[in-house]
């Protein structure tokens, strides 16, 4: 997995969480991703409801989309 950039507000080193449906990372700020909106439909059948979540496949892919997009700078100048 791709290691989280610090925070570009205060930078800190932000969490990471998992819980069922979303992850989020957070510090002084946070970003939440709804997972299901990232994943295939034959990726979103693979939820199991006795450990809420989807196959380590789905959720790595889910894992790569949040990271990435936190970790994206913007430089107005460029």
């Amino acid at each position: 997995m791709t290691e989280l950039k610090s925070c570009p507000f205060c930078g800190e080193h932000p969490t990471f969480h998992k819980e069922g449906s979303h992850s989020e990372i957070s510090c002084c700020i946070s970003m939440e991703i709804q997972k299901s909106d990232y994943l295939t439909l034959g990726q979103r059948s693979t939820w199991n409801n006795v450990i809420y979540c989807y196959s380590e496949e789905a959720e790595e892919i889910c894992d790569k989309v949040i990271i990435n997009r936190w970790n994206l700078r913007f430089n107005a100048e460029e």
